[in-house]
């Protein structure tokens, strides 16, 4: 049985990783992925984040990627910093829909 992981304001971890995945998908509006990444990282997941960051740059954009967005998100790697982090969803976000329209 796994342990379900909930976050500062009660909402289940992976739903809030999923969401916005959804969020960053559909590009339904930037400060959704904001509350988002607010929530997961104020509840002390920040290493989730990163992993969630990495996971949907090598799933949905680095078969098409011929820039440098890979070492753009390394290049703002590191694990206590919010700002690195929205930084590097704000490229997610942009890049997915750019890259696939």
């Amino acid at each position: 049985m796994t342990n379900l992981t909930f976050t500062r304001y009660l909402y289940a971890l992976d739903e809030c990783l999923l969401t916005l995945q959804e969020a960053i998908l559909k590009k339904t509006s930037f400060d959704e992925c904001i509350f988002w990444i607010g929530e997961i990282f104020y509840s002390n997941h920040p290493e989730e984040l990163w992993d969630f960051i990495f996971e949907f740059y090598y799933n949905f954009c680095a078969l098409k990627n011929k820039s440098k967005t890979e070492k753009r998100l390394l290049d703002l790697y590191k694990v206590d910093s919010i700002e690195n982090i929205s930084k590097a969803i704000n490229i997610l976000f942009n890049y997915y829909h750019k890259s696939f329209k």
